[in-house]
């Protein structure tokens, strides 16, 4: 498959979106706010976060290379097993 931009991505279908995450994406880590589930992949050269509201089953994708999104996977509850 030939390399994608995060703009290239967002400007794709959601059905073409979820068959980049599924052939190309790599998971790296999923965190669970309330009623929301967040997932992040990594994809070629940026990341795509999928947000999961639980309660509608709506769910958001979100390209990015970096900033705040990030934030959010980097608070870790360490004390938790």
């Amino acid at each position: 498959m030939e390399r994608i931009t995060y703009k290239e991505f967002q400007s794709l279908p959601p059905q073409e979106q979820d068959e980049i995450l599924l052939l190309c994406g790599v998971k790296l880590q999923a965190v669970e706010s309330g009623e929301h589930k967040y997932l992040l992949y990594a994809v070629d050269r940026f990341f795509v976060e999928v947000d999961v509201d639980q309660r509608t089953l709506l769910v958001t994708k979100t390209a990015f290379i970096e900033g705040g999104l990030m934030d959010k996977y980097s608070r870790l509850d360490l004390s938790t097993p």
